[in-house]
């Protein structure tokens, strides 16, 4: 931990996952399920901390992923929307003062180590506060924020969430160019579901919506 940056990860796990049928956090995946792929990748990565975020049968979901409870949070009022998970999270972390905190649907399982070492270096390197992976044109996830635009998220609409952030003012973000397309997946439906275990780990089967 000493010689991991200040940098925290949040897992998003706190929806419905009403178009999937099921709780995608526990799809099977890679010999585990999302979460526990996604959780064991950030644990390899330069992170200095890591929260996973439920909210929808929050209790029942969290005893089920075995996490230690100090990276456990428990969103309430999930059914605003995923900003209230991402300052749910950003609160949870209030005492270790973050530089900065990635966003990480838990949806995206496939996205590597190499991938958020990259991020968080194109972060360090340019001093902007917000950094966006880039892959064949589209901006996908996870999401980089510094500590300068964590007043921001706070207090982002709930009807645009983090994006209201992102647009607010282009000269504050930059675009890091990836190779990897799993940082445009987005799992939503049993068809998503059924595409990625079929073309395998690393395909882009649904590109998210431009941020």
């Amino acid at each position: 931990m000493e010689n991991k940056s200040k940098i925290a990860a949040i897992i998003l796990a706190a929806g419905k996952s009403e178009r999937m049928g099921s709780p995608k956090a526990f799809l099977e995946y890679r010999g585990g399920t999302f979460l526990s792929v996604l959780y064991a990748t950030l644990k390899s990565a330069p992170l200095a901390a890591l929260r996973v975020v439920f909210g929808h049968r929050a209790q029942e979901f969290s005893a089920r992923a075995g996490l230690p409870a100090e990276e456990v949070v428990l969103n309430p009022r999930y059914e605003s929307g995923m900003l209230s998970s991402v300052q749910a999270g950003l609160k949870s972390l209030e005492a270790l003062a973050p530089e900065a905190v990635m966003l990480f649907p838990v949806d995206q399982p496939a996205v590597s180590v190499g991938t958020i070492a990259r991020l968080i270096d194109s972060f360090r390197a340019s001093g902007k506060p917000i950094v966006l992976p880039v892959h064949g044109g589209r901006r996908g996830h996870p999401a980089l924020f510094g500590k300068a635009v964590f007043e921001d998220l706070l207090h982002a609409p709930e009807e645009i969430g983090a994006r209201a952030v992102v647009r607010a003012d282009r000269s504050r973000v930059l675009e890091v160019p990836v190779e990897e397309p799993a940082v445009l997946l987005d799992i939503d439906t049993p068809d998503d579901y059924r595409a990625l275990k079929q073309a395998g780990a690393d395909s882009s089967i649904v590109e998210r919506s431009g941020q």
